[in-house]
């Protein structure tokens, strides 16, 4: 089995928020991972992807139109993660 290069988590809570969340990135930072936190969408005026980077955690905030809502992981935000 190939080792994991990077490590992405789906969340429901804020990267740059809540206590649990830095405690999932500075576990991947110790086990050389980078981690890619990817949230769940909110409402704005344009469709974009907000980045965040802490080290060698990243934190990708989905902001849609349709504000939160089905699907909450659209094809935009799995090409972001994945750049």
């Amino acid at each position: 089995m190939k080792a994991p290069e990077v490590f992405v988590a789906g969340l429901h809570l804020r990267w740059d928020g809540v206590c649990s969340v830095r405690i999932i990135c500075s576990r991947g930072s110790r086990a050389k991972l980078p981690v890619i936190v990817v949230e769940e969408p909110h409402g704005a005026t344009e469709d974009r992807d907000e980045l965040r980077t802490a080290g060698q955690s990243h934190g990708d905030r989905p902001l849609r139109r349709r504000g939160w809502g089905e699907p909450l992981v659209d094809a935009e935000v799995l090409d972001t993660a994945r750049a």
